[in-house]
């Protein structure tokens, strides 16, 4: 290697790694926060004198929290699973057939895609309050699922594609039904792209704020970015416990794109060796 090519190594190693600090950093000020007590927050110290956990009873002392959890994993949860079951199958059928028409609402799907959520709001309001859906979790999750369609659909359509039609022949023949050879032969090798699809659809519907405003009143089901707001508003003098909740509310999303990060890998090398 030339001098040239390692002085431009390091160069692009160094740049990476102030970009890295300037993502960590904040994140790592949050975490250390959440185990100060006020006045050390107030003198800015770099780490907590001790481990400070009157932050976290705090936060468990607010009836909401924990129902804001269970709210947010039931809307991620439910809304995931209606996007990958919609999307997956109406991208195989979208793949398989040759006809126009087929063509054409593979072209509106992906229009949906560059419509502004903000100009949706006012129908999207109007929709769910004559379908007396307001005040509901169920009025969110179809929100969250009509939303992600587009996504799924352009990562869906464009992976099954590379998937040979041999494969659905020999099902045919083995007298598979539609349902069944998509279910069992092509779902599986469709493993990557429903890893990266959540993972991309996760933080959108975990970190939503707007929607659950809109759309919810009711304090016990409320998402844990609504009581993250309100929370703040009530204690607004108590930043240890504010960045506690902050800290709570960063580990699932976090836990599960580190999971889905792995999935994504190992179904990467599982199709390479069946390839």
């Amino acid at each position: 290697m030339t001098r040239a090519k390692i002085i431009k190594s390091i160069g692009i190693y160094i740049f990476l790694g102030l970009l890295s600090l300037i993502i960590i950093l904040p994140i790592l000020h949050i975490v250390l926060s959440a185990f100060k007590t006020n006045a050390e927050i107030a003198r800015m110290t770099i780490f907590p004198g001790s481990l400070y956990l009157k932050n976290f009873k705090t936060v468990f002392d607010n009836p909401y929290t924990l129902f804001a959890f269970f709210n947010s994993m039931i809307l991620v949860v439910s809304s995931l699973f209606l996007i990958v079951i919609i999307t997956s199958l109406a991208s195989y059928g979208l793949s398989r057939r040759k006809e126009k028409v087929f063509s054409v609402l593979y072209v509106v799907f992906l229009m949906a895609m560059i419509i502004p959520a903000v100009s949706s709001m006012v129908p999207l309001y109007k929709l769910i309050s004559s379908l007396s859906l307001m005040d509901t979790r169920l009025s969110l999750i179809l929100i969250y699922t009509t939303s992600g369609i587009p996504m799924g659909i352009l990562l869906y359509t464009s992976f099954t594609k590379t998937v040979p039609v041999s494969l659905d022949e020999a099902a045919m023949i083995e007298g598979c039904s539609y349902l069944t050879r998509f279910y069992q032969i092509i779902f599986p090798l469709l493993r990557p792209i429903t890893a990266s699809l959540i993972i991309m659809r996760l933080p959108a519907i975990w970190n939503d704020f707007m929607m659950p405003l809109l759309f919810i009143r009711d304090q016990w089901k409320k998402p844990i970015t609504l009581v993250v707001y309100a929370f703040s508003w009530e204690h607004q003098q108590d930043f240890g416990a504010i960045f506690a909740l902050l800290v709570m509310a960063m580990i699932p999303p976090i836990v599960f794109f580190m999971i889905g990060q792995r999935n994504i890998y190992k179904a990467i090398a599982a199709g390479a060796v069946k390839s």
